[in-house]
């Protein structure tokens, strides 16, 4: 009766283990659904593609990177154009995207102080691609060039800084010689940081691996 009794419990511990078993594999794996169907989003996977191509062919004067793990929010720098008034500048920008991208413009900041018509004050930018103009077939390269672009080229009939586009006009060479001298447009020239790039691009394969799991699978099957 004794030996029974034991067995029956033995039996019913081994089978409590057995269903939690399952159930933390089944949680395992709906966690795991979650963040693929995370890294999976739309948004993201242009945003990798994105990455992607910026890292093998980057336009000149130019770079950039998501910000540690977060695909949705990216560091940039943009060098000032060889033999402009920017020349020797290195100017720091954060773009920040949502789930609706590329269907709509990313939030772009510059975080280094400007002087320029088409620039607010908090580092705003005052650019037609950036709001009304904006098409889904542009990406982070094509933002960050046209911004450059912008720095050499304001337009003045649209100022965000009325000071810097009455100088521009009416005074050009004082506007560049400010340009020239003003320190707080200027900081030591970097590029994002090797490791940065490393450890998102780790990431980046482990996302594609993960997202490419179900094909693997068939394939192999």
């Amino acid at each position: 009766m004794e030996v029974a009794l034991t067995l029956k419990r033995v039996e019913e511990r081994c089978e409590r283990e057995e269903q939690q078993s399952r159930i933390a594999k089944q949680e395992g794996m709906t966690k795991s659904k979650k963040v693929t169907a995370r890294m999976s989003t739309p948004a993201r996977k242009r945003l990798m593609r994105d990455f992607k191509r910026l890292q093998q062919d980057p336009p000149a004067g130019i770079s950039g990177a998501p910000h540690d793990n977060n695909i949705m929010f990216w560091n940039a720098v943009i060098f000032g154009p060889d033999d402009t008034p920017w020349d020797g500048g290195t100017f720091k920008l954060t773009l920040q995207f949502t789930e609706d991208y590329p269907n709509k413009p990313p939030t772009v900041r510059f975080v280094s102080r400007m002087f320029h018509p088409n620039i607010y004050a908090d580092g705003s930018i005052c650019l037609d691609i950036l709001q009304n103009q904006w098409s889904p077939i542009y990406d982070v390269a094509a933002v960050l060039t046209s911004i450059q672009s912008l720095l050499c080229d304001p337009n003045p009939n649209s100022p965000a800084n009325s000071e810097a586009a009455r100088m521009f006009s009416e005074n050009k060479r004082e506007y560049n010689r400010k340009l020239r001298s003003g320190k707080s447009n200027r900081i030591s020239r970097y590029r994002i940081h090797p490791d940065e790039i490393v450890l998102f691009t780790s990431w980046l394969v482990i996302g594609y691996w993960l997202n490419d799991m179900p094909n693997r699978a068939n394939s192999n099957g």
